[in-house]
C-alpha cells in the first residue's frame, strides 16, 4: 500500500501495517502530483503483471469463464467482468491518497478508481498479454481542472475499449461520457496525451455520478432539453419540407370557371361568362387565369 499525502514532512521510512508494508510520499499538488501518482500506479502495475500469483489467477478466471482459444475479447470481457462482481469501491484513507498493490487488492476485495481500474484490472489484463492504457479526466464543476477519476482501456479486437468497475452501473466498453478535460497515459512509456473534452455551462441541472462520485455536472437534464429542441427542430424541418396542397382556385358555379380563393375560403367571381372580377372591377381573359392556375400548382410541386 502506497500513502501519498498532499501535504506532509519529507517521506518516512516504510511502515508494517499487519501483514502488508506501507511507504509514504508527498506529492504535488495539480497536474504535476498527477503524474507523480501516475507513475506510482506504473510502477504498481509491472510489478501485478509479473507476479506469479497474479499471472495464474487472470489464467485462472479466463478458463473457468469458458473463453474459447484466440477470443482475445472475450479474456477481457470475462476478466472485467469477475473484477465487477468481486470488488466494492471503498473511498482513500480520509485526506491521503492511498494506493494499494494488485496483491493487496485481491486480499481486501476492494479498493477505489485507483486500485480497481487503475492497478488491478491492467495487470490482470497485461499479465495475459493485453494492452493496455491509462486515462484520467475531470469531471466535479467546482473545480473542473482537476483529475478526480481513471479508468483504464486495453486494446481488444482492434480498438480501445474503456473499462471502469468503479463506477455506478458500470458495464464492460462503458467509459464516462462527460469530462472537461482527459487524459491518456501509456502504461510502457513515460508522457501522455491530451483529449479535447466537453465545455461546461453552469446550471441548475444537479450533479453527475457518472464517474462515481456524487459531484459534479448532471449532463443527463441537459442532454434531454437538447433532444426536445432536436425533437422540435425536426417538426419544424416537416412542416417545411411538407407541401402544402390547399386550393388556391375554385370552380365558379355560375360560369363553371377556376377562379381564385381569398384566404378566408370566399372566390372571387363575377356572373359574367368569360371571366372573373379582380379589384371589384375588369375582366381578366381564360388566358392569364390559366397561366396563373399553371404557376401556382407549379409553386405547390416545387
Amino acid at each position: 500500500m502506497v500513502l501519498i499525502p498532499r501535504s506532509s514532512p519529507a517521506p518516512t521510512p516504510p511502515l508494517v501495517l499487519g501483514l502488508s508494508p506501507v511507504r509514504r510520499q508527498t506529492i504535488a499538488d495539480g497536474d504535476r502530483g498527477t503524474e507523480q501518482t501516475i507513475n506510482a500506479i506504473r510502477r504498481l502495475v509491472h510489478q501485478g503483471m509479473t507476479d506469479q500469483a497474479v499471472n495464474r489467477l487472470a489464467i485462472q478466471i479466463i478458463q473457468r469463464a469458458g473463453v474459447r482459444q484466440f477470443d482475445f475479447v472475450g479474456e477481457g470481457l470475462a476478466l472485467y467482468q469477475w473484477v465487477l462482481r468481486n470488488f466494492r469501491f471503498v473511498r482513500d484513507v480520509a485526506g491521503v491518497e492511498t494506493l494499494r498493490t494488485a496483491r493487496e487488492i485481491l486480499t481486501v476485495q476492494a479498493g477505489d478508481c485507483d486500485d480497481i481500474n487503475g492497478v488491478l484490472l491492467p495487470s490482470l489484463l497485461a499479465t495475459t498479454g493485453h494492452d493496455v492504457r491509462l486515462v484520467t479526466i475531470s469531471s466535479q464543476a467546482e473545480d473542473p481542472r482537476a483529475f478526480s477519476h481513471i479508468y483504464c482501456e486495453a486494446y481488444l479486437g482492434d480498438r480501445w475499449i474503456p473499462l471502469d468497475a468503479a463506477r455506478r452501473d458500470a458495464a464492460f466498453g462503458k467509459g464516462p461520457r462527460h469530462y472537461f478535460r482527459k487524459r491518456i497515459w501509456p502504461l510502457t512509456t513515460n508522457g501522455f496525451q491530451d483529449v479535447q473534452g466537453l465545455g461546461f455551462y453552469r446550471s441548475p441541472l444537479g450533479d453527475d455520478s457518472s464517474d462515481g462520485e456524487d459531484n459534479g455536472f448532471d449532463w443527463t437534464g441537459l442532454a434531454t432539453a437538447i433532444g426536445a429542441a432536436g425533437t422540435a427542430a425536426g417538426k419544424i424541418i416537416t412542416s417545411i419540407n411538407t407541401p402544402s396542397f390547399a386550393p388556391t382556385f375554385a370552380r365558379n358555379p355560375a360560369t363553371g370557371q377556376l377562379v381564385p380563393v381569398t384566404p378566408q375560403g370566399t372566390i372571387i367571381a363575377s356572373s359574367v361568362p368569360g371571366g372573373v372580377v379582380a379589384s371589384g372591377s375588369g375582366m381578366i381573359p381564360d388566358w392569364m387565369l390559366f397561366l396563373g392556375l399553371g404557376l401556382g400548382v407549379y409553386a405547390a410541386i416545387k
